[in-house]
Order: structure tokens, then sequence, then C-alpha cells
């Protein structure tokens, strides 16, 4: 029985000090036109920096929310208009290293990934943990259950976490999305940003309490 838990979120934006490293973009070949050659140039540099946020070398973590068994339902949420990214990855670290199992929404191949990699990058230290997919006791992955561990990954609607909440009948309260992170942070938008994170939090709980992941209700956060 699991009553130890941490659910989690990250979102992410590019990192500026990554943009140097960016493999410079070529035309196709045989372009001869030099406004063609200009234009695909510019269109190729656009998805390299639109790729930024999902890359764990290339991104920064932009805002984090968890939530444990002890936190009695509230949601953590720090963002980088109040903290460094450093100082948020510190707090969260510290109970990564206590709580079991971490709970999230394609959390193993990428938010937890993405933690790991920062913090080595900023010189923190984080909990060594389990990855694989199968036997993990580590942790558990919402979008793995929920597809079956790829049985069930591809289909008519998207699976991503605001879809498979509102397929579960669950209410989303949360009118942003994923891709539209970095518009909001480069305007300044964070109230928007945190709400996002941290709601995705709960989305997260709600449907693990409707796959029946942790043992009793009673344990999980209200969502």
């Amino acid at each position: 029985m699991h009553k130890r838990w941490i659910y989690l979120n990250v979102e992410t934006v590019a990192d500026e000090s990554a943009l140097p490293l960016l493999a410079e973009p070529l035309p196709r070949k045989g372009t001869k036109d030099e406004a063609k050659i200009s234009a695909q140039i510019e269109a190729k540099r656009e998805a390299q920096l639109a790729a930024m946020s999902l890359d764990p070398y290339a991104c920064g973590v932009a805002c984090v929310a968890w939530t444990t068994h002890a936190d009695a339902g509230f949601v953590n949420c720090f963002s980088l208009d109040g903290f460094n990214e450093s100082y948020m990855l510190r707090l969260l670290a510290k109970d990564v290293a206590q709580f079991r199992p971490i709970i999230g929404y394609n959390s193993r191949t990428f938010d937890m990934v993405v933690l790991a990699t920062r913090a080595r990058l900023l010189g923190i230290d984080w909990p060594i943990l389990e990855t694989r997919p199968f036997g993990n006791t580590d942790q558990i992955d919402i979008y793995e259950e929920l597809t079956m561990h790829g049985l069930a990954e591809k289909g008519s609607l998207n699976r991503t976490l605001h879809t498979m909440a509102a397929r579960h009948g669950i209410a989303i309260n949360d009118d942003v999305r994923g891709h539209q992170i970095g518009a909001l942070v480069a305007a300044g938008e964070w109230d928007k940003v945190r709400h996002h994170c941290a709601n995705n939090v709960r989305l997260t709980v709600a449907l693990a309490q409707r796959l029946g992941v942790l043992a009793t209700a009673r344990e999980e956060v209200e969502a």
C-alpha cells in the first residue's frame, strides 16, 4: 500500500544559454533561389527554437508544482518570477528524496528526465531513481497507465492530460495548454503559468483516483 506519495508537474521554456549550441540550420539541397533559401533557414530555426522547451539539455524549468501525502491537499507551486531555478529544484529535491512513489503524467520520460538533467547542469544533488518502465517502485506514470504502456498510445483522441481528464469526466478548470507556456512566460503572465502547472497536478491526482493507482481515496489529494 502506497502511503508516502508525491505528485508533480513541470513546465519548461527554452534556455537561452543553449542557443549558441544549436546546429546551424541549412536549406534543402538543390535550392538556388536566395529568397527560398532564407525562408527555409528561418523556418528551420523557428522549429529548433520551438523544440528547445522539450529538450532536457536545451530547456529550463519555468514552473514546478507538487503535493505529497503530508501536504493535506495543498499544492506547492514555484515559478521563475519569484524564485530562481536552483532554489525551486532544491526545494523539490528534498521531497523527491523522501516520498515514493513519484507520480506524474508523462513524467517518467519527461518531467523526471528534465529535473535530473537540470539538477546535474546546475550542480544540485538529485536522488537516483529507478527509470525502467516496468516493475518501477520509484515512479508511476499516469500516461503509461492510461495507454497501457503503448497499447493504446494512438487513436482519434489526443493522449494529453487535459483530453484524458475530460474523457474521464474530470473538470479541467484551465484554458491554458502546454504549448502556450513559452508565450505566457514571455508576456509575464505568471498567474496563468502557475495555475496551469498546479492544476495539472490536481488533474493527475484525479486520474490516479479513477485508475485506482493508490490504495484508498482517503490517501489522495482532493482534486
